[in-house]
């Protein structure tokens, strides 16, 4: 049974010495990057409620975060933390995002999200003899959606921290994918996988406005 937060702090951390703290610290990050590993070699045939453990113990995570704060130590953010959070603060820039999947003797399709005078705009691309075809989806669950509300979605999935390639070597047919972000200074940043996916792959297509991962053309 997991336990919120404040607990976690008051049972864990208060009244602990330093050294405790941050070893308890260390056990959390390290969990989570197990439990990650663990999703992510399953190719996601576990129990979903896994990503919920992650999501929770990255709440414990915060709050520990600023329980040392409080009592005046030094947070010391791991590389994969920093890397996170600059990517949260380039997501600000964000203009235009793009998925693209294929798979074994289907044509590939993309889904893009756009910018437009701050809503949330959603077009379904079908390639055709090597030209793309976009289109408004038949049903459009971001539709009239902030702009910013999405980018607050996307930086709660700590892509950041995605690798920029899964793949799965065993695997000789099955699906292809890339994650294109477009940024209003001109960069660009790109995730791709060949049947392997991020753990939390489910909770980013959520986010694109898609069900189980699936998308009618």
């Amino acid at each position: 049974m997991m336990i919120s937060p404040d607990s976690y702090v008051e049972l864990e951390l208060d009244g602990m010495p330093k050294e405790e703290v941050y070893r308890k610290i260390d056990e959390l990050r390290q969990e989570i990057e197990e439990l990650k590993q663990s999703y992510e070699e399953s190719g996601g045939v576990v129990y979903p409620t896994l990503t919920t453990k992650i999501s929770m113990m990255r709440e414990y995570l915060d709050a520990a975060r600023s329980f040392v704060i409080k009592e005046g130590w030094e947070w010391v953010p791991t590389p994969a933390e920093l890397a996170d959070g600059e990517f949260n603060v380039k997501l600000n820039q964000l203009q235009t995002i793009t998925l693209e999947m294929s798979a074994f003797r289907n044509l590939p399709w993309r889904r893009v999200l756009s910018r437009e005078k701050k809503k949330v705009v959603t077009k379904i691309g079908e390639e055709q003899n090597g030209t793309w075809h976009y289109k408004d989806p038949e049903e459009d669950s971001l539709k009239d959606m902030l702009w910013e509300d999405f980018l607050s979605e996307l930086s709660s999935l700590h892509m950041g921290e995605w690798d920029e390639m899964y793949l799965d070597p065993e695997a000789l047919d099955g699906v292809q994918w890339s994650v294109k972000l477009e940024f209003s200074d001109g960069t660009r940043k790109t995730f791709s996988g060949d049947n392997a996916f991020p753990y939390n792959w489910v909770d980013f297509m959520n986010a694109l406005g898609m069900e189980d991962g699936e998308e009618e053309i």
